[in-house]
């Protein structure tokens, strides 16, 4: 394994990542937690041949090492608070997903996600700092089967009109805190915040913190305004509002939850 690891390295010119998948056996020999694999080594070996790779954290298994520059992989799951290290700092990482139970292609497979459901995972992993991996396996004949390609247009579609609240985006600040079922992605070079709506607001939805904050928000699939108003230190996005008939002023109806998997309202903030 060394050695063909050491090939891969050399006669390939520059390679980006290294993703090493085995974290369950890497340190297990005879019930014991040793590092069979020497894999200190075994990671210092690749630096020296490849001084810019990424390297992720399962070499470290049970022995519990610590290579330096890892990215951590979390699998099936997405951390609440996203990870950060001892001090509280970011670390980089990247959820690995599945499309559906299984990781390669099985033709009884019961447990598919919906196309929101995979929305929201891939919302989920950028609102907490992350990258996401999705696992798509062919069948076969080298093709994606049925299930596989509904999934991936819908996905396709829902990126389409709303790739401004992901590419770019990671951490809101810690001054803004999420509504209740929603996320928050953050675009800093922009100052843009986005608003990832999971269970549609009835009437309203109210955002602590931004009061003096925001400049203008709207739908982003199709840039409607969304009027607001300022309450305290909050702002309170009007999904209803009022209109003048015969000179008397009544409620209009609430918004329609948008027609797409999962809703995004853009703020536009203020710039410093």
């Amino acid at each position: 394994m060394r050695g063909q690891v050491r090939e891969l390295l050399t006669d390939y010119g520059t390679v980006d990542i290294i993703w090493f998948d085995g974290m369950f056996s890497w340190g297990r020999l005879d019930g014991r937690t040793d590092d069979r694999w020497e894999s200190e080594q075994l990671a210092a070996m690749i630096r020296e041949l490849q001084s810019a790779i990424i390297l992720n954290d399962r070499l470290e298994g049970e022995c519990k090492l610590t290579i330096p520059g890892e990215i951590r992989t979390p699998e099936q799951q997405v951390p609440e608070k996203g990870i950060r290290d001892d001090n509280g700092e970011p670390i980089v990482w990247e959820g690995c997903q599945t499309l559906s139970g299984a990781w390669g292609y099985y033709r009884d497979e019961l447990t598919w996600k919906s196309v929101e459901e995979l929305v929201r995972m891939l919302i989920s992993h950028v609102s907490r700092g992350g990258n996401m991996l999705l696992n798509v396996g062919p069948t076969s004949r080298g093709q994606f089967d049925r299930r596989a390609r509904e999934r991936l247009n819908g996905l396709a579609e829902w990126m389409e009109t709303n790739a401004r609240s992901i590419h770019g985006c990671g951490l809101s600040p810690d001054w803004a805190k999420e509504p209740e079922h929603c996320r928050y992605t953050y675009n800093a070079e922009r100052k843009r915040l986005y608003l990832h709506c999971f269970v549609w607001p009835y009437a309203a939805v109210r955002l602590e913190n931004l009061a003096g904050r925001l400049f203008h928000a709207q739908l982003l699939s199709d840039g409607s305004e969304i009027k607001f108003h300022e309450a305290g230190t909050d702002v309170v996005l009007e999904l209803h509002g009022r209109t003048k008939m015969n000179q008397i002023t009544v409620p209009r109806p609430t918004m329609m939850r948008p027609d797409e998997a999962v809703p995004v309202i853009e703020l536009i903030l203020k710039t410093p």
